[in-house]
């Protein structure tokens, strides 16, 4: 059993738009022959999108050791939240980082079983 690493996670900041962007793209690497380059691209979201998503939606990021490994996006739909962009690095699997990034998401309000879309 590996142990823990230690993890915190935060709010997303503008200046992690970069880093986000290329771990989303390394962690949907190992699918990419499963999507159309148009379905992946959609999936892969560029610096520019993430930059919105900052602005306008809640995203967190998982840190260790000053990187960022782990991410999660929300937004509202309605009385609907859409998670979007859930990713963590393939080497910070397994250690609960998307455990502790949909923790997050059980914050924002009122959510139910019935309305968090992924």
């Amino acid at each position: 059993m590996r142990a823990q690493p230690s993890v915190q996670v935060r709010r997303a900041k503008q200046r992690d738009a970069t880093a986000i962007a290329l771990l989303i793209r390394q962690s949907f690497r190992e699918h990419e022959p499963s999507y159309t380059p148009q379905a992946f691209d959609l999936a892969t979201p560029r610096k520019h999108e993430i930059e919105n998503r900052i602005r306008e939606w809640a995203v967190w990021v998982a840190i260790h050791r000053n990187e960022i490994v782990g991410t999660i996006s929300a937004h509202s739909e309605g009385s609907a939240l859409q998670i979007r962009s859930m990713a963590v690095h393939p080497s910070m699997r397994g250690q609960g980082i998307g455990k502790s990034l949909l923790t997050r998401i059980e914050d924002l309000p009122p959510l139910t079983p019935t309305n968090v879309y992924f």
